[in-house]
C-alpha cells in the first residue's frame, strides 16, 4: 500500500497481471499514419496460442507524453514527428531495462537509435541485442535486422555487451554450411567485428588492462580464431 500510494500506482493490480497469468508480453512499437503506436502481444517462441492477454507494463519511456503503464491492447501516443522533436532524442522504451518485455522497434524506429548509438550505455546496447536475439529465434523478427547492431557495438568495451553480441554470432553459425561460400563471408564478417578489439587489447594481458579489457579479450580473440584473422 506504501508503495503505491508512494508511486500513484495500483501496484497491486499491477503484479496481478504479472503474476495471475503465464508468460510476458512483446511490445510491438510502430509509426502507423504517422501516429507512435505501441501494441502489446504474448512473446512466443516456439508455438503458441495468443488468448489475448493483457499485462500492465510499466513503459519506462524517455520521453514524457508517454504514460507510467500500458494497461490496453493498443495505445496511440499521438504524432511521431511531433514526439520526437519534443524529446529531441529517439523515442525508445524500457529504459535501464527494468521490465520483463521485449520490445520490438519498427525498423525506422530502431535506425534512430543506432544513428544516436553514442549515448547508449551499456545495459542500453545489452537490452537492443537481448530484444532482437529473442524476436529473431520467435520468427517476429529476421537475423538480418541484428546485424546493423552487431557493427556498431563491436567496439564496446563492456563484457555484457560483448558476450551477447557473439552469442548472437554463435547463432549465425548454424545457418552456414562448412566450407562453403556463406561460411567464408560469415568468417569475413566477424573478422570485421573482432579485428579492431583484438589490435586494441592484442593477444597477451597487459599491465594496463582494465577489468572490462580482461573480459572482453577472451571473447575477441575466440571471434579471431574462427574468423581465421591473420
Amino acid at each position: 500500500k506504501a508503495l503505491g500510494e508512494a508511486s500513484n500506482l495500483d501496484i497491486g493490480s499491477i503484479m496481478n497481471s504479472w503474476l495471475e497469468q503465464p508468460g510476458y508480453p512483446v511490445l510491438n512499437v510502430n509509426v502507423k499514419n504517422g501516429h507512435l503506436v505501441i501494441e502489446q502481444n504474448q512473446f512466443f517462441i516456439g508455438e503458441g496460442k495468443d488468448v489475448d492477454r493483457l499485462w500492465q507494463v510499466p513503459l519506462h519511456a524517455d520521453f514524457a507524453q508517454a504514460p507510467k503503464l500500458l494497461t490496453q491492447k493498443e495505445l496511440d501516443l499521438g504524432d511521431y514527428q511531433e514526439l520526437r522533436k519534443a524529446a529531441d532524442k529517439p523515442l525508445r522504451f524500457n529504459v535501464g531495462n527494468t521490465s520483463h518485455v521485449v520490445v520490438n522497434y519498427a525498423p525506422e524506429l530502431l535506425e534512430d537509435i543506432l544513428v544516436n548509438s553514442q549515448n547508449l550505455t551499456h545495459i542500453d546496447k545489452l537490452q537492443l541485442l537481448q530484444d532482437l536475439r529473442l524476436l529473431a529465434d520467435s520468427g517476429l523478427a529476421s537475423y538480418s535486422k541484428v546485424i546493423p547492431l552487431l557493427k556498431e557495438f563491436s567496439n564496446s568495451d563492456s563484457a555484457i555487451v560483448n558476450e551477447t553480441l557473439y552469442s548472437i554470432v554463435n547463432n549465425l553459425k548454424f545457418f552456414v554450411t562448412p566450407d562453403s561460400t556463406d561460411e567464408t563471408n560469415l568468417k569475413k564478417f566477424v573478422n570485421t567485428l573482432s579485428a579492431d578489439q583484438v589490435q586494441r587489447l592484442s593477444w597477451l594481458p597487459k599491465d594496463t588492462d582494465s577489468n572490462y579489457d580482461q573480459l572482453v579479450r577472451p571473447l575477441d580473440l575466440s571471434a579471431a580464431l574462427y574468423a581465421e584473422n591473420p
